[in-house]
Formats: structure tokens, sequence, C-alpha cells
């Protein structure tokens, strides 16, 4: 694994690695929105061009009564997904129910539960962990390091390696997605 040679992604891995073979019970994510204010005047936070959710804090339940959180981790100028374990319950997170908050508790976290077969991390040539791949039963789950940056009448870049979380339901969703490319929605909302 390319970049996976420091102790502290050794670290990380082995702690990726603990979340193999524990079942999946519940799923919390803290969103960011897609743009900062929609057709409506309210942030967007989903459309038919992004096949993913855009996270700042997943919270992971096990059946065990762990609890883990992925988030990212600044490496000088880039990111990449970090994974620690908490005693954080889903109780004691804090969400702005705010309509126009660009920050909220995602309705429909794409997430299956179920058994986690496998942790598969990609570490890249400067050592981030820049995509993680989890297999929840017969699903696969793809957590990649990036983020919608929003320009001037609805164009925007994903830019990789920067400070969100995107969320794919499966390969599809994730290959649909052209990273580092200026485009415009293909229509408002």
């Amino acid at each position: 694994m390319l970049g996976s040679t420091s102790e502290w992604n050794r670290q990380l891995e082995e702690r990726l690695r603990t979340i193999e073979g524990q079942t999946l019970v519940g799923v919390e994510i803290e969103e960011m929105a897609l743009f900062e204010e929609g057709p409506n005047g309210f942030p967007l936070f989903e459309h038919p061009d992004f096949p993913f959710i855009q996270a700042q804090r997943i919270s992971l339940a096990f059946q065990n009564g762990r609890m883990g959180f992925l988030r990212t981790q600044q490496n000088d100028d880039t990111f990449g997904i970090y994974f620690d374990w908490t005693q954080t319950p889903f109780e004691e997170l804090h969400y702005d129910n705010d309509e126009t908050s660009i920050y909220r508790r995602a309705p429909n976290p794409v997430f299956p539960l179920g058994l986690i077969t496998e942790a598969l991390p990609f570490f890249d040539s400067e050592g981030d962990l820049t995509m993680l791949t989890l297999k929840i039963d017969q699903s696969t789950v793809i957590l990649f390091c990036a983020e919608l940056e929003e320009g001037y009448n609805w164009s925007y870049i994903i830019r990789e390696k920067d400070e969100s979380i995107l969320v794919f339901e499966n390969q599809k969703a994730f290959e649909s997605v052209s990273f580092g490319i200026e485009a415009v929605l293909s229509s408002e909302c």
C-alpha cells in the first residue's frame, strides 16, 4: 500500500481493521451543503448531478456498543480520512436544525447496516488516506476525501483531498463523478 509506511498510517490502518467483523447498527452523518444558497434561498444539500453526501463527520454505532467516527485530518496543504473510536453516543451529537444552516443531519445516510466484511484503505503517495471502501454485507460504500467548491452561476469543481468526505453508495456512483473539472449544474432544482 503506497504511502502507508509511516507509524501514523500504520496505526490508522490498524484501527480501520478493527471494524472488520463488526456489525454496524447505526450511522449518523453531519452533512455540509453542496451550495450555500440554492434557488429557494436556502442551502442546497441534494441535486441529481451529485450521487453522494458531502459529510463533515460520520458517526458509526456497532452492535457491541462501541462508537466510531470518520472525519478528515489536515496534512499540511492536503486532507485525508481519519478514523478513531469515541465514547460520544448519537444522542449527544448536536446538529443545527436551522434551515439556513449549511450543516444538517443527513436524512438518508445511504449507509447500509450490517456486518462489515472488509475495510479497504487507500493511501496516496503523500501518505494521505484518500479513499476507504467498506464492504457491508452485500453492499459497498465508498468514502472519498474531496469537497465540492461552488463557483458563480451554479458552477462548481469537486476538489480531491479537501476538507470533506464524499459518501457514495456504490462503485457506479463513484465512477460517475468527475474530479478537478469545472462544471455547471445540469439544471436548477
